[in-house]
């Protein structure tokens, strides 16, 4: 039996360790807050509930059209701004979002010229004189995309439209209105790191406070490495990250998908986490509040984490890389991880889904849904309360993905995970860290890339060969013993040809497959291992030059006995 000892609580897992160290701030539980849409008008029906709620943070906005109509002439007081009037002078706000455009100034479209940009923040600072209780303005929306642009500006390449909105931020920091306003920039869909640096490089660190991201296209275990990226630029030393909009059109999977996203969020040190959206908008989002103005399950997770995690001391339960966890404070805590039974300890635990709900049966870890474990009045240890089953696991792509610092590899030799390389006309070529969105066509995030393979992508869950090249993952057993390697790979419709998928031990072929459309599950062996003699597992191009995009898992699994069981010590059965 392996167990979990407190040496091992206090240093947890060594990547998220790792991870943490590069956190500004992991030791409390984001801010929860969801967008409000008090922007559009009243919404009297909703503003009914926010008293109940008793959510202070939210995230609106105002549309600058609506207030100055003529140039140099503001009128808070239509009818239509009595909503989002409401909400700030209630209190309720977390941050107003300001837009750099304006039907009187450049035809409407995304401002570029100083003309322009000058009576956007002449705006700015009359939206605070109006209204003091402001402290926290975002400018911009999803600057990095061009679905919220118009004009020239939407026409701009990624970088060219990250300077443009350093020039925003820094007419807004001209205005003496404004000082002591936070002011969040960025505003980008995804962690963009590459055009965030690009903001900070054209001297917008020195204009705001933070940087505002939307998570969307980031699996919720992999916003602490991405964020961590985002950090390497020496500007986001000073710098908060708040994640302003976040949310799934998955009704179902939407409690589940919050919980692992705000845990997450902790664990990399976001300051605030806010739901997209608090009312139901038609747009297919699970909001907060149902169309009877109730609870929804995400609503009520939510309100949970507002009540119970939000501002409480956090703390990591990462026994391995393949389970995930946070406490916050005494009395509740989250988990989910790779398939295994749960065994409690303690009676006087309530075990709950990600929507509240009394779990039935015997508790399990999955890779999606969560535990819930509360203990109201009492405490709750995830290191000492419960028992974790065996597992099979050795290495898992999608688990162990590291994003090599500047100058470091995809590759270190060790038994921990996979070593990453590509190979092209016999050649390799080492991986490291492209920050994403650093050139036009490349991913919008963080990936590992190869600067003489401009068309290389790999991130945790997909790749892009690009060309005629070879993607191999090395694994390098730790232990004599059988293994099984699992390959979960979907090819995209794109893909003329499929790839081969190759597994070799000890430097000899074994099997090769081919995968030429849709998706498959390989499996490759039992075969026998052992240390010193690495296992590659070879993903090529099958023969076509033109490159492949799909989806791609690998997982090392013992095939011998099932790796023993965490936790203080095994419960009677």
């Amino acid at each position: 039996m392996r167990s979990i000892s407190e040496k091992a609580r206090q240093a947890v897992w060594p990547v998220l360790a790792c991870l943490l160290a590069q956190a500004a701030s992991a030791d409390t539980a984001p801010i929860v807050s969801a967008n409000s849409g008090f922007q559009a008008g009243p919404h009297h029906q909703v503003e009914g509930r926010l008293d109940a709620l008793g959510l202070d943070s939210l995230r609106d906005g105002v549309v600058w059209g609506r207030i100055e109509s003529q140039p140099g002439i503001y009128d808070f007081d239509r009818p239509n701004q009595g909503g989002i009037a409401m909400l700030i002078e209630a209190g309720r706000v977390g941050s107003i979002t300001v837009y750099p455009r304006n039907p009187i100034y450049e035809s409407g479209n995304t401002l570029m010229g100083e003309e322009g940009i000058a009576a956007f923040a002449r705006f700015a600072s009359q939206l605070k004189e109006r209204f003091p209780q402001i402290d926290t303005i975002q400018v911009g929306n999803e600057f990095n995309s061009a679905s919220f642009q118009t004009g020239p500006a939407r026409e701009m390449a990624p970088l060219e439209r990250a300077r443009l909105h350093a020039r925003h931020l820094a007419a807004l920091a001209s205005q003496p209105e404004l000082e002591g306003v936070r002011i969040l920039g960025g505003s980008t869909h995804s962690i963009a790191a590459g055009y965030v640096w690009e903001v900070l490089d054209a001297g917008g660190a020195t204009h705001m406070d933070a940087v505002a991201v939307h998570p969307y296209t980031t699996p919720a275990e992999h916003i602490p490495g991405e964020l961590a990226v985002l950090r390497r630029h020496p500007e986001m030393a000073g710098l908060e990250i708040e994640a302003t909009e976040f949310g799934t059109t998955d009704l179902d999977a939407a409690p589940d998908l919050f919980w692992r996203n705000y845990c997450m969020m902790a664990m990399a040190g976001v300051r605030r986490a806010v739901w997209y959206s608090l009312e139901t908008r038609g747009d297919g989002y699970a909001a907060m509040l149902g169309e009877d103005f109730g609870l929804t399950p995400v609503g009520r997770a939510l309100m949970l984490a507002h009540e119970e995690a939000q501002g409480r001391e956090v703390e990591p339960f990462r026994p391995d890389p393949y389970t995930y966890g946070c406490r916050f404070g005494s009395e509740l805590a989250v988990l989910w991880g790779e398939p295994r039974e749960v065994q409690m300890l303690d009676d006087g635990i309530e075990l709950l889904t990600g929507a509240l709900e009394p779990v039935a049966g015997r508790p399990v870890l999955d890779p999606e849904r969560v535990l819930v474990l509360r203990a109201p009045g009492g405490t709750v240890d995830p290191y000492a309360d419960l028992v974790l089953g065996p597992h099979d696991l050795r290495a898992d792509s999608y688990h162990e993905f590291e994003r090599p610092i500047a100058g470091g590899r995809a590759m270190d030799r060790d038994t921990a995970g996979f070593d990453r390389y590509v190979i092209r006309d016999g050649r390799m070529y080492d991986l490291s860290t492209c920050p994403g969105q650093q050139a036009p066509g490349t991913p919008w995030r963080p990936y590992l890339c190869n600067a003489d393979l401009p068309r290389f992508v790999l991130k945790p869950e997909d790749f892009t060969l690009g060309g005629p090249v070879s993607l191999v993952h090395r694994y390098n057993p730790a232990e004599a013993g059988a293994l099984m390697v699992e390959v979960e790979i979907g090819m995209h419709r794109i893909s003329r040809s499929g790839v081969g998928v190759a597994l070799q031990v000890e430097g000899h072929p074994h099997e090769r497959r081919v995968v030429e459309q849709g998706a498959e599950r390989l499996v490759f062996g039992p075969f026998d291992a052992r240390p010193g003699a690495p296992v590659h597992i070879v993903i090529d191009p099958n023969g076509d030059p033109g490159g492949d995009i799909g989806t791609l898992r690998i997982r090392v699994r013992d095939a011998g006995p099932a790796i023993s069981p965490m936790g203080p010590e095994l419960a009677p059965t």
